[in-house]
C-alpha cells in the first residue's frame, strides 16, 4: 500500500489478491498484516500487526467481512491502534456454473458424467477414479460473467532461436569481425512476461545454449481482474555479459482472442517471436481459472493507463471570483498538466490543445489533484511564487475504463495542510467546500507516450515500454491514433521540428538491434549523424 505521511489516521482504499492452495489451509496459516513507518534516513519500524486464521475466511466464502482489529506486537502485546480492513475468501468456479448456462438439469448432467465414468473404470479394470471436472471445465471458455481469475502460463522451451547477422557497408567498415549473429553460450537467455495490466516480470534462465532448442519449464501464476481485456507478453532477452540485455523477440497473448477463438481455457501452442533482433518459435501453455468473484466494473481495469482531461473545464455558480482567475494545475502520482483561465470562463489547456494527457500509475491507489494556483509577489528580490487557496481531488478507483465521464467535483479550501491530507488519505470531506467545478474524464487502459518521462525514470517501466513498442513495430499490438497530437509525433518520432531524426534515437535503435555491432564501432557510426556548423570567419591575407 501507499505510504500516508504525517498522518495519524490514514485511510487507504486498495485491493489484493493472494493466492490460496491446499498446502497453505492444511498448515493452519495465518493472514497476517503489518503496518510499518516510513524514515527517510533510517530503517522502518513495524508499528503492529494483525493475525487473523485462514480457516475462518475460507468459512465464509464468497462474500467480504468487515473486520476491527487491534494492533499487536511480535509476541502478542497490545499496541496503540486498531485497522479497520475487509477480507473475503472467493473459490474457483464448478462445472456446475460452467453449465448452468446450458442446461436446467444441472444435476442430472452431473450424475450422467459420474455414470459415464465408473463404467469406464469397469471396462478398464483400473482403480476407482474421480471424473476430472477440472479438465472439463479448461475444455470450454471462460464465462463473460466471471472475468476475475488465475492466469498460468509456462514457457516450455524455443526452437530455432537465431539472432539475424548485420548486413551492409556501413557495418563492415573497420574492418572487424561482427559476432552479433552467434548464438549465446552458457546461461545467456531469460525470458520475461511483462503483464500489461500490472507490469511484473518472469525471468527463467536457461542452460546452457549449444543447440538451437531452449528448455525451460518454467511457470507462474497471476491473478487478474479483467481476463476479456488482458494482453500478455513474453519478451526474451539476451543475456550475455557486456550486453545491455537486448531484445530477441516478443510473443503477444491476447487472451480474449485466443481463448474465444479457440473455443477453451487451455491452450498449448508454439508461437513466433516477433519485434527483436532475433527469431525462433517458444513453445508455452497457457491456462485460466475464474473465480467467484464480481468486481464492480470501475474495479476491472488496469492499473496503468492515460487520464484524458477534456478542454474546457467549467465552474458552478457561486465560485468565489478570485478563484477563478486562478490557473489550475492536474497532477497524478506520474504526470502534471496545467490550464489557464479563459476569457470565456472555465479554464483550458495550454497551447490551445484538444486535451490533456496525463500518465497514470498504480491507478487503484492513486487521485487526480487539481490545485488552484495563485500567484503571490514577494518583497524579497522581487521574486514570485505561487500559493494553493483551494483544490480538488477525484480518485481514479472510481472512474471506469475507456468511458466518457462528467464528473463535478468539490472545491475545497486548502487550510491546515488539506490538501496533504487529502491527496494521501481515500477521504471525500476534508476541508471545507467553498465550490465546485465540472470536468470531463476518460480513462484509457495501457501504457502511452504520456508514459515516456515515466520510464525514463523508472528501469522496470522502461522495460515494459521497449516490449510494448517491438509488439506495436511487429504490428501485433494496434497503435492507439489517438495518442499522438501534432506536438507529440515530432517528438516521439525521434524527429525535430525540421524533420530530422535525432541522433541519439537513431543509435538507441541500432544499439537494440545490433548491440554487439554498435558497442565496437559506437563512435564511428556516432560521427556520421553528428551536426556541424560551418564556420563561416575568414582570414585576412596581409
Amino acid at each position: 500500500m501507499g505510504v500516508v505521511k504525517s498522518d495519524g489516521h490514514p485511510v487507504w482504499e486498495e485491493m489484493t489478491a493472494l493466492l490460496v492452495g491446499p498446502a497453505e489451509t492444511n498448515a493452519n496459516e495465518l493472514l497476517r498484516l503489518q503496518l510499518w513507518d516510513s524514515d527517510l534516513f533510517t530503517a522502518d519500524d513495524t508499528l503492529g500487526i494483525v493475525e487473523f486464521p485462514l480457516k475462518d475466511i475460507i468459512l465464509h466464502s464468497n462474500r467480504f467481512l468487515a473486520h476491527e482489529s487491534r494492533l499487536t506486537g511480535a509476541k502478542g502485546k497490545l499496541r496503540r491502534g486498531a485497522i479497520s480492513w475487509e477480507c473475503g475468501y472467493f473459490p474457483k468456479t464448478t462445472l456446475a456454473q460452467h453449465l448452468a448456462e446450458k442446461y436446467d438439469d444441472i444435476e442430472g448432467i452431473l450424475r450422467q458424467i459420474e455414470q459415464g465414468t465408473e463404467a469406464k473404470t469397469r471396462d478398464e479394470k483400473s482403480v476407482e477414479t474421480q471424473p476430472d471436472l477440472n479438465g472439463m471445465i479448461a475444455t470450454s471458455p471462460p464465462k463473460d460473467v466471471w472475468p476475475s481469475g488465475i492466469i498460468r502460463i509456462e514457457v516450455k522451451k524455443i526452437e530455432g532461436l537465431a539472432i539475424a547477422k548485420a548486413r551492409g557497408n556501413a557495418f563492415e567498415e573497420g574492418g572487424e569481425d561482427d559476432e552479433a549473429g552467434d548464438l549465446p553460450n552458457e546461461n545467456e537467455n531469460e525470458v520475461q512476461q511483462p503483464f500489461r495490466k500490472s507490469p511484473s516480470l518472469f525471468k527463467a534462465h536457461a542452460s546452457p545454449l549449444t543447440a538451437i532448442i531452449k528448455q525451460y519449464n518454467s511457470s507462474t501464476e497471476k491473478f487478474i481482474r479483467n481476463w476479456r481485456t488482458t494482453t500478455i507478453m513474453v519478451a526474451v532477452r539476451d543475456a550475455r555479459m557486456h550486453e545491455a540485455h537486448p531484445l530477441l523477440g516478443v510473443v503477444v497473448l491476447p487472451l480474449q482472442t485466443l481463448f474465444t477463438n479457440r473455443g477453451t481455457s487451455h491452450l498449448a501452442d508454439s508461437f513466433p517471436l516477433v519485434g527483436g533482433m532475433g527469431y525462433g518459435r517458444m513453445h508455452l501453455a497457457l491456462t485460466f481459472r475464474s473465480v467467484q468473484l464480481q468486481l464492480q466494473p470501475s474495479l476491472l481495469g488496469w492499473d496503468v493507463g492515460r487520464l484524458e482531461v477534456e478542454a474546457h473545464v467549467c465552474a458552478a455558480p457561486g465560485l468565489p471570483p478570485e478563484l477563478a482567475a486562478c490557473r489550475l494545475v492536474f497532477h497524478t502520482k506520474s504526470g502534471v498538466g496545467k490550464m489557464d483561465a479563459d476569457v470565456d470562463g472555465g479554464w483550458r489547456p495550454r497551447g490551445g490543445s484538444r486535451r490533456m494527457r496525463l500518465p497514470v500509475t498504480r491507478r487503484y491507489a492513486s487521485c487526480l489533484v487539481v490545485e488552484f494556483r495563485k500567484q503571490k509577489h514577494k518583497a524579497v528580490m522581487g521574486l514570485v511564487s505561487d500559493r494553493t487557496p483551494a483544490f480538488a481531488v477525484v480518485w481514479l478507483k472510481d472512474v471506469p475504463d475507456g468511458q466518457d465521464v462528467e464528473l463535478p467535483l468539490a472545491v475545497r479550501k486548502n487550510e491546515h495542510g488539506a490538501l496533504a491530507r487529502a491527496e494521501m488519505n481515500c477521504v471525500q470531506d476534508v476541508g471545507d467546500e467553498i465550490g465546485e467545478i465540472t470536468v470531463r474524464l476518460r480513462l484509457k487502459p495501457g501504457l502511452g507516450r504520456c508514459h515516456q518521462e515515466v520510464a525514463d525514470k523508472d528501469g522496470h517501466m522502461k522495460q515494459v515500454m521497449e516490449v510494448l513498442r517491438c509488439a506495436v513495430e511487429a504490428g501485433e499490438v494496434e497503435r492507439d491514433a489517438s495518442d499522438d497530437d501534432h506536438h507529440e509525433r515530432d517528438e516521439s518520432s525521434g524527429e525535430d521540428s525540421d524533420g530530422y531524426l535525432r541522433r541519439t534515437d537513431v543509435m538507441k535503435e541500432l544499439h537494440r538491434k545490433h548491440p554487439s555491432l554498435i558497442g565496437k564501432m559506437g563512435a564511428k557510426i556516432t560521427g556520421t549523424f553528428e551536426h556541424h556548423e560551418h564556420d563561416f570567419s575568414y582570414e585576412k591575407e596581409v
